[in-house]
């Protein structure tokens, strides 16, 4: 997967702008009757948010103790809305409980001089609020006095003040005075709240794009970004605060198909891993600029395979006839551990001792790709099987004289020879007639453990052989 990563930064500063990092009150209305009221709530930053965090409380008439402290409930996603309203309360007008709303509570209701606020937990850390907190005073809103009562109020544009201090005088503070005119706000007569939003608080700026390739991330707004959606971050200006739209996209990846063919046995490095034959695989290749590559990789193996048929000449035991599956361009036959042959895929073996022998075949392809097999075959016993005695005494008395080989034939290859237990060669011979009197350059060796080595017919034999005086 690619490893590149992409930041968008934006810089917030400090208070001379309304920071996108809260929720905010949008709409209040006081409906008919004074005892059924709404607020939908906004959340403009980039993140959901847990509102099990948030309560709603009701502060009536000049009082620090909330009448009532309701904990919200659900997640609100970001560049979302939440209507909330106490509908549960009975004396709430009968036409206010049809109004649509997100979250329904049991709280008393309120009046002009009362104060509806949205807190950070159970706690008077104020988020926003509707109504000056602590004090009892009407309010005139936007040249309507009595504002906050059987009233709706809905946020001008550019109004992004969020209402958190209490002392009537401070910029993010309702007015403690009836006859201050509160700004930034439009007076009309209550009705239902609704989802959709005709003010835009925070300006909204030319959508950014990001493409990025699969498996890499884009920082916004504090987080890495890697799934394909549109992020919400924020740029600090003038006033309020500008909503930046970040687009991010993943780009399709380049693919490409590759094909191998592997020896039987072998197996095959790709993306970090060994992979045997017969068996397809995707991976990415790193690329030096753009999107890593998807490669999809079939692995087969090659077709080679050993396997022969024998038989004895009926007349002959001695005599083997190997056949194995045509096609291949090398065949290599064994005899126990030696090579015997590099032929066709026909051949005929003499040999030169019965019992059980091992024959081996390995073929070749084309691609240089080897198998083997191996075989053990019970040869019957030849007429041309050595007899190889292991002591004699060349003492003089004219009896087991010489050491010699029986029953070897003429027409099979022979050599042998003899060494002492330091292993210095005492005895050599080439015809399979031979005859060792126990002697070297002409001089008696001592009695003792000699050891032979003969080769017949192809055939290596070893042993040792005791010589007495």
């Amino acid at each position: 997967m690619s490893l590149r990563t992409f930041i968008l930064l934006f810089l917030l500063s400090g208070a001379a702008h309304a920071q996108l990092n809260d929720l905010i009150i949008l709409s209040y209305v006081d409906w008919n009757g004074g005892s059924g009221w709404s607020i939908k709530v906004y959340n403009p930053t980039p993140q959901s948010i847990d509102l099990r965090n948030y309560y709603v409380q009701v502060f009536n008439n000049n009082n620090t103790t909330a009448s009532n402290s309701i904990q919200l409930n659900g997640t609100l996603a970001s560049d979302d809305f939440v209507i909330i309203d106490n509908a549960l309360d009975a004396q709430a007008a009968s036409n206010f409980q049809a109004c649509p709303a997100d979250i329904s509570v049991d709280a008393l209701g309120v009046n002009d001089d009362d104060c509806l606020a949205l807190t950070r937990g159970n706690t008077l850390n104020f988020v926003d609020m509707v109504g000056l907190y602590g004090q009892s005073a009407q309010m005139t809103v936007d040249g309507t006095a009595n504002a906050l009562y059987q009233q709706k109020l809905t946020r001008r544009t550019g109004n992004c003040t969020r209402y958190t201090a209490t002392n009537g005088t401070a910029a993010n503070s309702w007015p403690g005075n009836s006859n201050v005119n509160v700004t930034g706000w439009q007076v009309s007569s209550p009705t239902c709240l609704t989802r959709n939003n005709p003010v835009s608080l925070y300006p909204r700026r030319t959508p950014r794009r990001v493409e990025l390739c699969p498996g890499d991330s884009v920082l916004i707004a504090g987080r890495w970004i890697n799934q394909a959606g549109t992020y919400l971050d924020t740029v600090a200006s003038p006033g309020c605060d500008s909503i930046v739209p970040t687009q991010v996209q993943f780009a399709s990846p380049p693919t490409r198909a590759e094909n191998y063919l592997l020896c039987p046995g072998d197996s095959l490095f790709l993306g970090g891993s060994y992979y045997p034959g017969d068996t397809t695989i995707i991976y990415q290749r790193a690329a030096s600029a753009g999107c890593d590559t998807l490669i999809t990789a079939r692995i087969a193996l090659d077709s080679v395979k050993a396997d022969f048929q024998y038989a004895f000449n009926p007349a002959d035991s001695s005599q083997l006839q190997l056949r194995a599956a045509p096609g291949y361009p090398s065949y290599r036959w064994y005899l126990e551990d030696s090579l015997v042959a590099e032929s066709g895929a026909s051949f005929r073996l003499e040999l030169s001792q019965g019992g059980p022998r091992t024959i081996s075949l390995v073929v070749e392809n084309k691609r240089g790709c080897r198998d083997t097999l191996q075989r053990i075959i019970s040869v019957p016993p030849l007429e041309e099987d050595l007899r190889i005695p292991n002591v004699f005494t060349p003492n003089g008395d004219a009896i087991n004289s010489h050491f010699r080989i029986r029953n070897a034939a003429e027409r099979f290859p022979f050599s042998i020879q003899i060494f002492n237990r330091y292993g210095r060669l005492v005895f050599r011979a080439q015809k399979a007639d031979f005859r060792w009197d126990g002697t070297t350059q002409g001089r008696p060796v001592p009695t003792g453990t000699y050891f032979y080595r003969i080769r017949y017919g192809g055939e290596s034999y070893r042993g040792h052989l005791t010589l007495l005086r």
